[in-house]
């Protein structure tokens, strides 16, 4: 028996799948078209950091303390460039000499071209004292790039800032209060924030000069567009889309502080990756797969250190910095993946699929 089914298709669906085909067929022109063109995708970027900090040492002054002072600073590798043409300064340092009494200095430069452009500065001050020790370092900067089509651009700011404050004759124990305001913004690209405080010391013992940290933070944003800031023990993390990437710790690594601990975060794609803290920051790390967006207490202990030796007199040299950096790029587009990109639009283009619709019959046979 043979059984034939004739299925009608009426001329507006024949009319609309033309019209579809002809469609597909103009759009894989375009591409291939600006595929050739070399016309690569444009993008606005940029990142800014902010570090401020104030500090105030009060050390147990014994034997007639002595204070001593100074700054120093970085301005690294301010540029702009655009295509092969680069706009800016190279490497900057300013440096003072320790002295007694009070003053600030601060150092910044800038580069731009037509489509990027990056800034810096670094400023320390201080006012001296019996007790105690006054001081402020900052460093600022910002990356932005908003190139035009088939343009490359990159731009890249870092500074940082140096405050040394040296004790002579003093007790080997004291009390530092670090208050810290800091903050990087990023939109595609890298941003981010380090601030130490370090020291030396000469063991009046053996003569020997003993160094190290009594304090460390660092954090910054690895990609994603969003902003995280630092202060008076908050971390606040803010990503409209969530998808911030980036790091942050803060650690209390000597054995010369009364009190030592740590915390370490991860975020990737605005989801805490891996987190861990101990010692007196114990519970207050967030959860691993909790969100990276919002405020989280951790705290900004007040450092009390102890060298020792009592209230014997020892030379003691306290370097409290930071610094940050903002890095943007645009790539220029590569010759070859737009050539490829050309070739296939123009190929899919001329293809001409010949599958034959049979005028709607289909026949089946038993």
């Amino acid at each position: 028996m043979v059984v034939v089914r004739y299925l009608t298709i009426t001329p507006n669906q024949t009319v609309f799948r033309a019209n579809i085909h002809r469609f597909l067929r103009s759009l894989c022109l375009l591409v291939g078209i600006l595929g050739l063109s070399g016309l690569p995708a444009t993008a606005s970027l940029m990142q800014t950091y902010s570090v401020t900090h104030t500090l105030s040492i009060k050390p147990n002054l014994g034997f007639g303390g002595e204070w001593q002072a100074g700054w120093r600073y970085d301005i690294g590798d301010v540029f702009a460039r655009e295509g092969n043409l680069r706009d800016g300064p190279k490497s900057k340092i300013g440096q003072i000499e320790p002295f007694s009494g009070s003053g600030s200095m601060s150092l910044s430069a800038n580069a731009g071209a037509s489509a990027a452009k990056g800034t810096s500065s670094a400023t320390a001050s201080f006012s001296g004292g019996s007790n105690p020790f006054n001081g402020t370092v900052s460093a600022n900067g910002f990356a932005q790039v908003n190139p035009p089509p088939r343009v490359g651009a990159r731009a890249y700011a870092a500074s940082s800032s140096f405050l040394i404050a040296g004790l002579k004759r003093t007790s080997s124990s004291g009390a530092i209060t670090w208050n810290s305001i800091s903050s990087v913004f990023a939109s595609g690209g890298a941003s981010a924030a380090k601030d130490p405080i370090d020291f030396s010391f000469v063991n009046p013992v053996s003569n020997q000069t003993v160094t190290g940290t009594l304090l460390n933070i660092d954090f910054g944003i690895d990609s994603g567009n969003g902003s995280m800031s630092w202060e008076a023990g908050i971390l606040s993390l803010s990503s409209p889309a969530d998808d911030l990437s980036g790091y942050f710790s803060i650690e209390l690594p000597s054995a010369y502080t009364t009190e030592q601990g740590g915390v370490l975060i991860r975020f990737v794609n605005g989801i805490i990756s891996s987190s861990s803290a101990f010692g007196i920051y114990s519970g207050l790390a967030p959860a691993v797969g909790s969100k990276a967006v919002g405020n989280f207490a951790i705290g900004e202990p007040l450092i009390n250190y102890d060298f020792g030796f009592g209230d014997e007199p020892i030379t003691v040299d306290f370097a409290f910095s930071n610094g940050g950096q903002a890095v943007v790029e645009v790539p220029e587009p590569t010759i070859q993946a737009t050539l490829l990109l050309g070739i296939i639009g123009l190929g899919l283009a001329s293809y001409r699929h010949r599958f034959s619709w049979a005028k709607g019959r289909s026949r089946l046979f038993s």
